[in-house]
């Protein structure tokens, strides 16, 4: 019997999609199961042939024999040929029959075996579609959720940018307000020596002199 290790076993990657590996092992064990088969018909057929050459060349041995016998006795030669050719055709019909046998076992366990190979590569191809679109389907998956992903960032960073042109316009109106409110209140204030400028000298050196005599008066009383 032939190694059918590789023929028998399989590995197959484990993955949550696709095949369930428990229907393919169970696949790899009937294809295992039909090539036993296979093979113990062959190994039949095998010792069956080993069975009819034992016979033929005991046969031709017996063949032999009889004819070493028979040719010394002149007059049983023409029944010895006889025999022996009755004996030749049997043997060629044996062997014809047997070889058509072989021939045909042979061609059915050919048609199995390669109706095996197809079944096999089919369900090898539907195996590799399975985890070809597993794997499409995860790449799409990965590219929408980037895009999504990107879309989220894009979104908050308008909305961080949204609110700081409103912080900036919140802080340029307070700005302003704050702007107008102090030059209201410098429109208020008097231009600088405008108090000096309304005030006579006349009245400043009055004023000084009446300061100076009370002074004075207060130092002698």
């Amino acid at each position: 019997m032939t190694n059918n290790d590789n023929i028998l076993t399989a590995s197959f990657p484990r993955s949550f999609r696709g095949y369930s590996p428990i229907a393919v092992d169970d696949f790899v064990r009937q294809l295992g199961a039909r090539l036993e088969t296979l093979q113990a018909r062959l190994n039949e057929q095998t010792d069956k042939n080993a069975v009819l050459e034992t016979a033929l060349n005991s046969a031709n041995r017996d063949l032999a024999i009889f004819i070493e016998k028979e040719t010394a006795i002149s007059q049983g030669i023409i029944t010895i040929e006889q025999r022996r050719v009755s004996v030749e055709h049997e043997i060629e019909l044996a062997r014809t029959n047997a070889e058509l046998e072989i021939a045909e076992n042979l061609a059915t366990a050919r048609t199995e075996a390669e109706e095996m190979g197809r079944i096999a590569r089919e369900a090898s191809n539907e195996i590799l579609a399975s985890a070809r679109q597993i794997a499409d389907d995860t790449v799409e998956s990965a590219r929408n959720t980037a895009e999504e992903t990107t879309a989220l960032a894009r979104s908050a960073a308008d909305l961080q940018a949204d609110r700081l042109r409103a912080l900036c316009a919140d802080y340029d109106e307070a700005t302003s307000r704050i702007r107008r409110t102090l030059e209201a209140q410098l429109s208020l204030l008097p231009q600088p020596n405008s108090l000096l400028q309304s005030l006579s000298f006349g009245s400043v050196a009055v004023t000084t002199s009446s300061s100076v005599e009370s002074k004075e008066l207060e130092h002698a009383a």
